[in-house]
């Protein structure tokens, strides 16, 4: 929300205060904005307080938590020797997944050709092998452009899904609190 925003909206909701203390209290927060200060009350409850209250005060800042990421880092490191391994037994597993992904689609593609061009060679020797190499290669063909969409979502999927594991263990490692879902 913007300055003039805050204003407006703590006018509207001090409508009801004496006009004194509506423009001591927007002069008040007109200063606070021009010193850099952010409020962390919404307008209508700093006008409530005013009207309570009676004066304007300036609005508290939320406390923050400590952040353990010494620690955190710590026991990462001590224990460095114990995930290490599954954590390149994951990353071999995830490169092997991905390659097969890329690759399927590819291999089926040059089957495909292979067949075809086998098929037609055969063609003049022996038709009945010819036919079937070249209903291999429509066969091949059809696989991999059945095959090539699933596999390209497959390692987007695959990519999006550790990004986030990433994110989640960053914002765990600052301590800080996230909504986010995969």
């Amino acid at each position: 929300m913007t300055e003039q925003e805050y204003l407006s909206r703590l006018e509207r909701a001090l409508k009801d205060a004496p006009e004194e203390d509506r423009n001591e209290a927007l002069a008040f927060y007109r200063s606070y904005f021009q010193e850099g200060g952010t409020p962390v009350d919404t307008p209508e409850e700093a006008a409530e307080r005013l009207l309570h209250d009676g004066k304007p005060t300036p609005p508290t800042q939320p406390l923050q938590k400590k952040s353990n990421f010494g620690w955190k880092l710590a026991v990462l490191i001590l224990t460095f020797p114990f995930w290490i391994g599954f954590l390149a037994a994951w990353f071999a597993l995830l490169v092997t997944v991905w390659v097969l992904l890329a690759v399927l689609p590819i291999a089926l593609a040059a089957g495909s050709i292979s067949s075809l061009f086998a098929g037609i060679l055969y063609f003049s020797v022996y038709y009945p092998i010819g036919l079937q190499g070249i209903g291999w290669a429509l066969v091949a063909a059809g696989l991999a452009l059945l095959c090539w969409k699933p596999c390209l979502l497959g390692i987007v999927e695959l990519w999006k899904a550790h990004a986030f594991l990433g994110r989640k263990f960053c914002h765990w490692m600052k301590g800080e609190e996230t909504d986010e879902i995969a």
